[in-house]
């Protein structure tokens, strides 16, 4: 059945506090000197059941890291990371991008406020999957952005291949909203 989101926030921050890992909201006092934090996780496609993953994965961080010098960009892997290193990884970033699947799943420990960037892993289809659908109605303010364009996402074999260009437009729009929502009014 499906989760009930209430239970799931309190196993968040039960989670959180056992981990000693600060959760609540971003503490944002000047939006235009602000670092915003951008997660990218790569998959281990050498361990991982669903091997599909973004095949030019590299190209898109080096791009990003170029186009948008004022964000701060970490790219993690979660094959071989103790879940308490995976749950700081997570809360300390503003924006998780990730294809949909067990990788997105550690994005419930996204602090109130964030934003999930995924790139569809089907042909064109937003999934509409059940990290979206279900677990993170637990996370306060969540914002979702799926990049399921036509021109968006190519696929060879089982990997997908983002359109650059279509995910700093994206990239962009999230980070807009992002920084809308922690503006503070005075």
């Amino acid at each position: 059945g499906t989760p009930n989101p209430v239970a799931l926030a309190k196993y968040r921050d039960f989670l959180l506090q056992k981990l000693n890992i600060t959760g609540g909201e971003f503490q944002v006092n000047d939006i235009q000197t602000y670092r915003i934090k951008v997660l990218i996780v790569s998959k281990d496609v050498k361990v991982a059941l669903n091997k599909n993953a973004i095949l030019n994965l590299h190209d898109v961080l080096s791009s990003s890291k170029l186009q948008f010098p004022n964000l701060e960009f970490e790219l993690a892997s979660w094959h071989g990371m103790l879940l308490k290193d995976q749950v700081k990884t997570v809360s300390r970033n503003n924006i998780f991008v990730s294809l949909p699947g067990s990788d997105l799943m550690n994005a419930m420990f996204l602090r109130a406020g964030s934003t999930i960037l995924t790139p569809c892993r089907k042909v064109h289809v937003v999934e509409n999957s059940n990290e979206v659908r279900i677990w993170f109605q637990a996370i306060p303010n969540l914002r979702v952005y799926e990049v399921c364009g036509p021109m968006d996402v190519t696929f060879e074999g089982q990997a997908s291949i983002l359109n650059t260009t279509a995910f700093h437009n994206a990239l962009r729009m999230a980070v807009s909203d992002w920084k809308k929502r922690h503006t503070i009014s005075t």
